[in-house]
């Protein structure tokens, strides 16, 4: 993929949102939600393919988004790795026997193509015939946008005045950029790694905003996390920030006290766990990386190669919740619901629900 560097003088209110990841409801809910219109600036920083169910649609309304002056769509190192394995690598097959929602799965189903019955070669002339114009467009756009105030950019930037001569691979797939630094006057916004990925304690999907560093993160986990949010992020006068959520919203018809309790928490990479005690709900672990004990829903663990691990980034912290409270509830596992309080991620007793 073509390293294509833009710039642009932007005026009036700019939207920026990253990590779609071929949700396009989710997308659609947020634009409306901040009230988007083609008076505004419209930034896509990479990775609006894979891992969901309306790739396809995502892309062509991606497309359509294009065709305005004031929209840029850029790529993120999914859309370099669909471009890699139809025109150089040899992955194809083993991606699709791998992953459950890609370009190339929704493309095959639509034409009623058996993947399993072809050969790498053979796979590879399809997509290209029949992605010929979704290809295009992916290989049409950018993978930086620069600007007097702000740069843009799926993943980050290295350490140097010069960042247009940054490598592909650490403008689209570099790790905890916001731990780092760089030396430019503008703002770096990035998406890539989930914002949540930067707390040690807490599970939040939050945009995080770094002045001193003159660094923003927007990626809420759409499509990777099970906690998670798309998010946008509102650049006018000011910096402001708006979310929409993949998850129903429920009344608390009983409070729930559960007393002084304490976050733990499992996040990426380090999923692998001890099981030190098996209980009906959740058992007693231990982190392997760092030792630390914590409690762990029993559904969110699996055994695999004789090692336990937590199947997600996961918090064993018990919110407290008050009669009329209205929390967005992630999912229910036995007796429990995994529930967003606001910001506060966290679980109940399920009875404490209304209408459930």
């Amino acid at each position: 993929m073509e390293k294509k560097i833009i710039s642009s003088q932007l005026t009036g209110r700019t939207i920026v949102i990253s990590d779609i990841h071929g949700h396009l409801d989710l997308f659609q809910q947020l634009l409306d939600k901040v009230d988007y219109s083609t008076q505004d600036n419209l930034i896509i920083i990479g990775d609006y393919v894979e891992k969901g169910e309306q790739i396809l649609e995502t892309v062509h309304r991606m497309q359509d988004l294009a065709r305005q002056k004031n929209v840029y769509i850029l790529n993120g190192n999914c859309e370099w790795a669909v471009l890699d394995m139809v025109y150089h690598s040899f992955h194809l097959k083993h991606y699709l026997n791998n992953v459950c929602y890609s370009i190339f799965h929704e493309i095959f189903r639509k034409y009623d193509i058996d993947y399993h019955r072809y050969e790498e070669s053979t796979l590879k002339i399809l997509a290209q015939l029949l992605l010929k114009e979704e290809l295009a467009f992916i290989e049409s756009c950018a993978v930086m946008l620069k600007t007097k105030e702000h740069i843009f950019v799926h993943a980050g930037i290295e350490d140097r005045l010069d960042v247009e001569n940054s490598s592909l691979s650490s403008l689209l797939e570099q790790r905890y950029f916001m731990n780092g630094k760089h030396p430019l006057s503008q703002y770096v916004v990035v998406g890539h790694l989930p914002a949540a990925n930067y707390h040690l304690y807490h599970i939040d999907n939050r945009i995080i905003i770094d002045e001193n560093k003159r660094m923003i993160s927007i990626d809420g986990g759409v499509g990777v996390k099970i906690v998670c949010q798309l998010n946008a992020l509102i650049i006018d006068k000011d910096y402001q920030t708006q979310y929409v959520r993949p998850f129903k919203r429920f009344a608390i018809s009983k409070a729930y006290y559960p007393g002084v309790c304490h976050h733990h928490k499992v996040t990426w990479p380090h999923y692998e766990v001890n099981v030190l005690e098996k209980h009906d709900e959740f058992s007693l672990c231990q982190k392997v990386y760092n030792k630390e004990k914590l409690s762990i829903k029993n559904e969110f663990l699996y055994v695999e190669n004789d090692q336990w691990y937590c199947k997600d980034d996961y918090i064993d912290y018990h919110v407290s919740v008050e009669v009329h409270d209205v929390v967005d509830v992630i999912d229910i596992y036995g007796k429990y619901a995994y529930i967003i309080k606001d910001h506060e991620v966290g679980w109940i007793l399920k009875d404490c629900l209304m209408n459930l």
